[in-house]
């Protein structure tokens, strides 16, 4: 680039090439060792993944046409007698169009595959974009490496920032923010792209109200005493009759009751419902919509009122400037589970600092697992070819598999924080794998040595280096992984792995053949929207810091991902039963596809700033691009956070010109809401549904 400022070289000398804790890496074979880590590993891993790949679905297609088995044929809804088969007209155009049948794997289903049609889309666009500064980087020689020039020579390193850089990332991200905003548009989410969108933000039974922060000593007899006193008032307050309001208790013990032994049944039913304590929630049910409104509207005021009115106060025992008013949610949707008496604060740090203990050893076990594979003693010895075939096929393999339920396992102790519903607990289950992946890569990629030693107490000042995350393998490096990732989903999904390690669990413990079968057909598989957005988002997230500095990865995530759809919309369509999700899952994939999106000018500024060096000269063309680049894009997602939330700030309004619009208040949050239209018995009362369901059992 011809500026007059010192351009300095990024040094990456001291950087740790991860490939150096690969498995078997330092075993030499020759030819088949220098193919391996030929590129980086591209190739190797892209041949030797889609023939396993290969290999698989014709196994499973022989099973299939030699059984005929159910569990290989039909989907795993759990009925006994699924229903027959709609018989669908198809061509192999479909393939090419990216058809999405709606019908047969439900609207949200639907939701999930278009959101990867949009990315698609995006990826297209960028992999048009990065040969475009492939064919750039490769005809500049910063690196010195003509005539035989490397995959090195397709990177950032080659050729330096000049504007053509900043031209391709903000098309890239005007194709992005519109993109999704079609998205929202088309599937009705109103999120940061779509936030002119006339859509709920969550589904709730508008008729029930739900209240949580009561005190633990609170009957029905007291809080009916007290809302009748306090909103005398209110008409809709002095509708509430006794039987209206339901009292959630903790049910672990309850849940736990049917797992006991047969004989113990009996003694223990009546000892454990008679016996249950109180969580501090209520849900209380009104003849109308507009009456539970009124509700929750009168005590919202009274609740905003309360600072000024603590000396007046004569029955403080309810503390309701504690609670938490909102509409009941589908009762499908709460997680009964969790609902338990609220924790004491010295608990609840103590599940922060187990959370976040546990999130560290992950990210320090995956960010070098070679050090613990050898620390197992589960690396071959030898040049024979069956320790050359286990540490070069069968243990990544391995340790690929054990990787994603590792990660599973660990985003799962997220549930100890409780989430009240399962709306909430897929959103924690989505964000826990997005950043930690993320953090992941990044950690593995600046250290200098494997974290196992430095957790040992090998640290120095710069064995983190925020200039390695340019080291030219590292891009090689996370395409490989978005290669074995995306391929070890496509076999978990279709090899049906869920059900084949619950099985298992199983097979010791059935009694009779009967009970094994019994166990098969009522299985479930249910689709985990959480982690399949979060590794589509990782990806993209990954794609986005590394187009400018490694553009090939771009090819790599554009034709992976295709791959990806064409398995997930087969899944969803031959294997798992339709599910429904919440709508806030959607619009939080949206959300972190867009801020996600600002990491390519930022990966540029970063860059540019560490080459300058010591001469921090803001004026400097490679500098001024990216960061006007940054803050406007940084802008664009403040305005549209604001206006997603139906509320600009005045400053912001100023700022932009744009004339006052009315804020909405609290009454006008219900815009927000669906009604589930839910009207079932005991929805909010699993112990008499318990009761009903055993005097109905003792009739028959």
């Amino acid at each position: 680039m011809n500026c007059n400022h010192t351009e300095l070289e990024i040094n990456t000398s001291n950087c740790t090439n991860t490939d150096a804790y690969a498995y078997g890496i330092s075993i030499d074979i020759g030819w088949f060792n220098e193919w391996i880590v030929w590129e980086g590993g591209i190739a190797f891993n892209t041949v030797y993944w889609l023939l396993i790949l290969l290999i698989s679905f014709i196994v499973l297609h022989i099973l299939r046409w030699k059984f005929n088995c159910r569990l290989l044929t039909e989907r795993l809804d759990g009925l006994e007698d699924p229903p027959p088969p709609v018989e669908r007209t198809s061509h192999w155009v479909d393939w090419l169009n990216f058809s999405i049948d709606e019908e047969a794997i439900g609207k949200d289903g639907a939701t999930f595959l278009w959101f990867q049609y949009r990315l698609i889309q995006i990826e297209l666009l960028r992999m048009a974009l990065s040969i475009v500064l492939i064919i750039m980087h490769f005809h500049s020689d910063k690196l010195g490496e003509r005539p035989n020039k490397t995959l090195r020579s397709t990177g950032l390193y080659n050729s330096g920032i000049n504007g053509t850089h900043g031209v391709i990332c903000s098309a890239i991200l005007t194709v992005l923010a519109w993109l999704m905003r079609k998205h929202g548009q088309h599937r009705f989410i109103r999120a940061l792209a779509s936030h002119d969108v006339d859509s709920f933000s969550s589904i709730c039974n508008r008729r029930w109200l739900m209240i949580t922060g009561l005190p633990i000593s609170t009957t029905v007899d007291s809080l009916l005493e007290y809302l009748m006193c306090t909103f005398e008032s209110s008409f809709s307050a002095k509708g509430i009759q006794r039987e209206q309001i339901v009292m959630a208790h903790d049910l672990i013990d309850a849940f736990s009751y049917y797992n006991k032994a047969e004989e113990m049944l009996a003694i223990e039913k009546d000892k454990i419902i008679n016996n249950l304590e109180f969580t501090g929630t209520v849900f209380i049910r009104f003849d109308s919509p507009s009456e539970a409104k009124a509700t929750k509207i009168a005590i919202t005021r009274y609740q905003s009122n309360l600072f000024w009115k603590r000396g007046q106060l004569k029955n403080n025992q309810f503390q309701p400037s504690r609670w938490t008013v909102r509409y009941a949610p589908p009762g499908s949707d709460l997680s009964w589970i969790h609902m338990k008496k609220p924790r004491p604060m010295w608990m609840t740090m103590a599940v922060w600092l187990r959370l976040a203990i546990i999130y560290s050893i992950y990210i320090f076990m995956m960010a070098a697992p070679a050090s613990i594979v050898r620390w197992l003693h589960l690396e071959g010895h030898g040049l024979d070819h069956g320790s050359v075939f286990w540490n070069r096929f069968v243990l990544p393999t391995l340790v690929s598999f054990f990787t994603t339920k590792l990660t599973n396992w660990v985003t799962q102790q997220d549930q100890h924080r409780r989430h009240l519903t399962v709306t909430k607990a897929s959103l924690a289950s989505f964000r826990s794998i997005c950043f930690l992946e993320i953090i992941l890569y990044l950690v593995r990629m600046m250290a200098r040595k494997p974290l196992p030693l430095l957790l040992a107490g090998d640290f120095h000042r710069d064995d983190f280096r925020l200039e390695c995350l340019f080291f030219p393998v590292h891009g090689s490096f996370v395409a490989c992984c978005i290669i074995v990732n995306t391929i070890g989903g496509i076999l978990l999904n279709h090899l049906r792995f869920d059900f084949l390690l619950s099985y298992a669990k199983k097979w010791f413990t059935f009694r009779s053949e009967e009970e094994k079968n019994v166990y098969i057909t009522s299985y479930r598989a249910e689709y985990d929207f959480a982690s399949n957005y979060a590794e589509l988002v990782s990806n993209f997230a990954l794609t986005s810091i590394f187009i400018m500095i490694f553009p090939v990865i771009s090819l790599v995530s554009c034709v992976f991902s295709i791959l990806r759809f064409l398995s997930d919309r087969a899944a969803l369509t031959q294997i798992y039963p339709v599910s429904q999700i919440g709508h806030n899952l959607h619009r939080e994939s949206i959300n972190m596809a867009l801020k996600f999106g600002i990491a390519s000018p930022l990966t540029l500024l970063i860059y540019r700033r560490i080459q300058l060096g010591p001469n921090r000269n803001l004026l400097d063309p490679g500098i001024v691009a990216p960061l006007c680049l940054t803050i406007l894009y940084l802008t664009y997602l403040i305005y549209a956070h604001f206006k997603s939330r139906g509320v600009l700030p005045k400053w912001f309004r100023r700022l932009l010109r744009i004339r006052p619009r009315n804020a909405r208040s609290n009454e006008e949050d219900e815009e927000d809401v669906i009604d589930s239209m839910s009207n079932t018995q005991n929805e909010y009362d699993p112990v008499a549904q318990i009761r009903e369901d055993d005097l109905c059992k003792a009739q028959v």
